[in-house]
């Protein structure tokens, strides 16, 4: 096998150089992505008290828009008891309910999991991401 040019032939030396250098500019392997740390103690600078959908009206059925008139005039009598089981009872109203409220929350993360403890009934929700 002949091999053309030579280690004198400049068009040789100018090739191997270009070669070099297109194989030394290829893209390093991104580095793993650090996660996000979100430890700490936190507080909703305007808590809601409830969510509304982006075009401003919610898309009741007959029966629900029935349902939410009567629960109004329940919460605007005090009457907890008739449509608010978890607030008449204490109970946990839910996580995305209590992340809506005024009062702080503290998240826990370590590798695998993540705490939430609120200060409302000293509830904790853990979620685990273990792959």
């Amino acid at each position: 096998m002949k091999i053309m040019g030579s280690a004198r032939d400049p068009s040789a030396v100018i090739a191997l150089f270009c070669l070099t250098v297109a194989g030394a500019l290829q893209p390093a392997p991104a580095p793993a992505a650090e996660p996000v740390n979100l430890e700490g103690t936190w507080k909703i600078s305007a808590p809601q008290s409830a969510l509304m959908p982006e075009g401003g009206s919610i898309p009741f059925t007959d029966f629900g828009r029935k349902r939410y008139a009567a629960n109004k005039r329940n919460l605007a009598k005090g009457a907890y008891e008739e449509y608010d089981y978890a607030t008449a009872r204490c109970a946990s109203p839910g996580l995305p309910r209590l992340m809506l409220t005024p009062q702080r929350f503290r998240i826990w993360q370590r590798p695998g999991w993540i705490a939430f403890q609120f200060e409302w009934n000293r509830l904790m929700r853990q979620v685990s991401w273990a792959t």
